[in-house]
């Protein structure tokens, strides 16, 4: 039986997280370099950030109507997200663990002739069975090297 192998591509990503409460709404930016990879129905994605706590490493795992993000390192965390459902999942504290919520609205996930895309999730968050807002959140990546690159 063969083995399917997928190609990885090292591609420039771009988080963009908008985070409404009420009437306010903060916006932040990330901008980093990782691999992207497409295997089966599914699709993933990996980078890492450094933040002031230390490096973190994000891992992206998505198709048409559900969606996981983990994230290890400085911050220990693991967020679900299926189209139209309420979803556990769990936030790692120096204090503990806190559960959290996500209350998926919105999930597309566009590509473009197989060297960029998109995915948009929008999802209501709660943590420890507050609501801690509402989430933009915008994952962009674009193969390295690819020209027309946009700032």
């Amino acid at each position: 039986m063969g083995r399917v192998v997928a190609l990885e591509m090292p591609v420039k990503v771009v988080v963009r997280t908008t985070i409404s409460q009420g009437d306010e709404s903060e916006v932040f930016e990330l901008v980093t370099f990782g691999r992207f990879f497409h295997k089966g129905s599914a699709f993933y994605l990996f980078y890492e950030e450094e933040l002031d706590v230390g490096k973190i490493k994000t891992s992206v795992k998505f198709s048409d109507e559900d969606a996981v993000i983990i994230r290890s390192g400085a911050v220990n965390m693991r967020l679900a997200f299926h189209l139209n459902h309420q979803m556990k999942g769990h936030y790692e504290t120096p204090y503990g663990t806190m559960d959290t919520m996500t209350d998926t609205k919105n999930l597309t996930h566009q590509q473009t002739s197989g060297k960029e895309g998109k995915l948009n999730l929008l999802y209501d968050f709660r943590l420890q069975e507050d609501h801690a807002g509402t989430y933009q959140l915008e994952i962009s990546y674009k193969k390295e090297g690819t020209a027309n690159e946009h700032s």
